[in-house]
C-alpha cells in the first residue's frame, strides 16, 4: 500500500513514534516508518531514501534526542531537497538545533510536549488530513486488530562498559519466538545509531565464536552490521523458544556507542519474515591511557 506520511524519529523515541503511526493509520493515513517498512532485500539507507521520496508529508518527531541524531538530520535534509512538506511534532519543549533549523527553515511546528501524548493525537490527525487535502471525516474503515507480536530481542542492560583489564564490552542478549510456529533467525544485525569507530566484533553462542569482523567504521559510512554474514550458522527457534547470545565489541578508548540489535525472524510455515529489535543501549569505552588523554586535551 502506498504511504502518505514518512515518520522520522530518533530510536530513543520509538514508543512515541509508534503511537503517532498507529493514530494516523487508524484514521486511514498510511505511513512509512523504520524498521517496519524496510524490506529484507533492500539496504537500510536506500530504503530510507525511497520512503522519503515516496511520501507527501514528512513528520518529524522532534525532541532532544532527534536534535542530536545525525540520521534524523540526513532524513530532514533529504525531505527538504525534494520539497516535501515538513511537520515538526514536538514531544519535548526544545528548539531545533542549529543544523536542524537550517533545513527546517521556519515551518509551523505542532506542540505536543504536555503529557499525555495521546491527548494531542486527534488534533494531529486533523492537521495531517488538512495538509494532505483529505476530508475531515473519511469513510469509516473496517477495524483492524493490532498486529500480533511475533518475537522480541532483549538486551540484558541499557549501558555497558569495559570490564577491568579487558579490551572489550560484553553485551548479553536473547532472541525469542513469541509465536506458536517455528521460526528461523534469518538475519541478526547490530544497528549503530551513534559511533566514531568500531574495530572488532565477536558474536558468541554457547561459548563458541561464530564470526569475527575486522572493521573500520566511521560515523556516516555504515549504519548496520550483519552479525551472521558469511557464517553457516542456523539459528532455529521453537514455538515460544529463546536463544541466548553474547556480543563482544572492541572499540577505541574514549568513545560512547549507541546501538540496538535487530533480528529478522522467518516463519518456516507461512514463508514470511518480520524484523524485531531491542531497545537502544550504550557501550562506553573509557580513556585508559595518559597518551590518549593528552591527545584529547590538546585538541
Amino acid at each position: 500500500m502506498a504511504h502518505a506520511v514518512f515518520v522520522s524519529y530518533s530510536s530513543r523515541d520509538r514508543d512515541a513514534a509508534e503511537l503517532i503511526r498507529h493514530a494516523l493509520e487508524s484514521n486511514a493515513i498510511p505511513c512509512w516508518i523504520a524498521p517496519r517498512d524496510v524490506l529484507p532485500s533492500v539496504p537500510y539507507s536506500s530504503a530510507i531514501i525511497q520512503g522519503i521520496e515516496g511520501s507527501r508529508l514528512f513528520l518529524l518527531v522532534m525532541s532532544s534526542q532527534s536534535n542530536d541524531s545525525p540520521h534524523v538530520l540526513r532524513e530532514v535534509e533529504r525531505a527538504g531537497s525534494k520539497r516535501i512538506p515538513l511537520l515538526p511534532f514536538r514531544i519535548e519543549n526544545v528548539l531545533p538545533s542549529r543544523d536542524l533549523e537550517y533545513f527546517l527553515g521556519a515551518p509551523h511546528w505542532f506542540d505536543a510536549h504536555t503529557a499525555p501524548l495521546e491527548s494531542h493525537l486527534e488534533r494531529l490527525v486533523q492537521v495531517v488530513r488538512t495538509i494532505l487535502g483529505q476530508p475531515s471525516d473519511p469513510p469509516p474503515q473496517p477495524s483492524v486488530a493490532p498486529p500480533v507480536k511475533v518475537g522480541a530481542v532483549h538486551v540484558a542492560g541499557t549501558a555497558f562498559t569495559l570490564q577491568h583489564f579487558a579490551d572489550y564490552a560484553d553485551v548479553p542478549f536473547s532472541v525469542t519466538n513469541l509465536s506458536a510456529r517455528p521460526h528461523k533467525v534469518a538475519r541478526l544485525t547490530l544497528h549503530i545509531d551513534s559511533r566514531v569507530a568500531i574495530e572488532k566484533l565477536r558474536l558468541k553462542k554457547a561459548g563458541a565464536i561464530l564470526q569475527e569482523f575486522e572493521l573500520r567504521a566511521t560515523i556516516g559510512t555504515e549504519d548496520a552490521i550483519d552479525l551472521l554474514a558469511g557464517t553457516r550458522v542456523q539459528v532455529l527457534l521453537d514455538p515460544r523458544g529463546t536463544e541466548a547470545f553474547r556480543l563482544r565489541v572492541e572499540g577505541p578508548e574514549g568513545f560512547l556507542l549507541t546501538c540496538r540489535v535487530a533480528a529478522e525472524l522467518f516463519d518456516l510455515e507461512a514463508s514470511s519474515a518480520v524484523e524485531v529489535a531491542s531497545n537502544p543501549f550504550q557501550m562506553e569505552f573509557p580513556i585508559r591511557s595518559l597518551e590518549t588523554l593528552r591527545q584529547r586535551s590538546a585538541r
